[in-house]
């Protein structure tokens, strides 16, 4: 509520000012993992183990935006985006002991945030500009999956999982510089390379599907502390005895950071 009651002043503060210098715009873009980080280990068939490096903040990257400058080089501009992630693996094991005859387990992640991003904009009259400022999450999740295949006298069994993970509020940093090319006094087009540094720790995780060879396993699952998990920053030593509640587990970051390229168009108020 209070993120909410925030962007809604920026809005009416940059509302209440000369139209003459605002624009709006949409842009587009595609991120990849920047600043990666070991996210979990893949296990080879023959036992050898390597670090997974990577981020959740790649992929598609669509953002509306909203401008005023102030005179022809510096204005304030509200982004408000929202994250089409890509596919991250987290865990992957291919290792297998008899009497198991063939195994294989992954894990995924995917994740879509909403954001806001209020920035500093300078441009200079050759067109180049850069922007600077707060990266804010609004709201959002992470979808895991796992899948683990196991075979053993014979019979195979496939066990697929499905988790819901969501985040703590979290401030993050983003930069951008760019080429903005006047098609008229009202139309520009632009393109740019944009940074982001967002780490966010999560906050708790849910079952959100639990199947065994295409069965539905969730019915299995009658007690709350085995189907939510609840993060903190201390865990007391008695914590996790009572099976009405969510277990609780040591919080950790999970890293957001990318790199990407943005084109887009903006619209000037005359």
């Amino acid at each position: 509520m209070k993120k909410n009651i925030i962007l809604v002043f920026m809005l009416l503060t940059a509302m209440g000012l000369s139209a003459q210098q605002m624009y709006v715009g949409f842009s587009a873009g595609y991120h990849i993992g920047a600043a990666k980080t070991v996210l979990g280990k893949e296990i080879a068939a023959d036992g050898t183990q390597t670090n997974i490096y990577g981020t959740n903040g790649k992929g598609i990257l669509p953002e509306l935006r909203f401008g005023y400058m102030f005179d022809d080089n510096w204005g304030l501009e509200f982004g408000l985006s929202y994250l089409l992630g890509s596919k991250q693996l987290v865990d992957a094991d291919y290792s297998f002991n008899a009497p198991i005859t063939a195994y294989s387990y992954e894990s995924y992640s995917k994740s879509t945030m909403l954001r806001f991003a209020p920035q500093l904009v300078f441009k200079t009259e050759m067109g180049v500009y850069s922007r600077i400022g707060l990266y804010i999450p609004l709201g959002g999740k992470t979808i895991n999956t796992q899948t683990e295949d196991m075979t053993s006298g014979g019979n195979q069994n496939i066990e697929e999982k499905e988790f819901i993970y969501k985040g703590r509020f979290a401030v993050g940093f983003t930069g951008a510089l760019g080429y903005s090319f006047e098609m008229s006094d009202q139309i520009h087009l632009f393109g740019e390379l944009q940074y982001i540094s967002l780490r966010i720790y999560v906050n708790s995780r849910e079952y959100n599907s639990y199947t065994l060879n295409g069965a539905d396993q969730m019915g299995t699952l009658t007690n709350t502390i085995q189907k939510e998990i609840e993060y903190v920053d201390e865990l007391p030593a008695n914590a996790n005895t009572d099976v009405s509640k969510p277990m609780q587990v040591l919080t950790s970051a999970t890293p957001y950071h990318s790199f990407g390229i943005n084109i887009g168009v903006k619209y000037f108020l005359n």
